[in-house]
């Protein structure tokens, strides 16, 4: 199973900010949220290819683009520094 599965990315509208600290919580110090770097469109991509869903890599792209012209606030969950 991809560790995507187990720690998928989020993503929000500005109108509902997943920074919330009532939202998020995780309880290992192994797992940590960040935000989306461009650098994530293709391995995002590549996931949900490895289980069947076609999701493009400019997706993400455009995802990053919003999160930096504060339109939207990605977070991408690590277990391990790994996606």
């Amino acid at each position: 199973m991809p560790l995507f599965a187990r720690a998928p990315y989020l993503a929000a509208s500005a109108s509902t900010p997943l920074l919330d600290q009532d939202l998020l919580a995780i309880p290992s110090p192994r797992a940590r949220l960040r935000p989306l770097r461009l650098s994530d469109a293709e391995p995002i991509s590549e996931a949900w290819a490895s289980i069947g869903w076609q999701k493009d890599p400019d997706l993400y792209r455009r995802y990053f683009r919003e999160q930096e012209a504060g339109e939207r606030e990605v977070l991408v969950a690590e277990i391990e520094g790994e996606f």
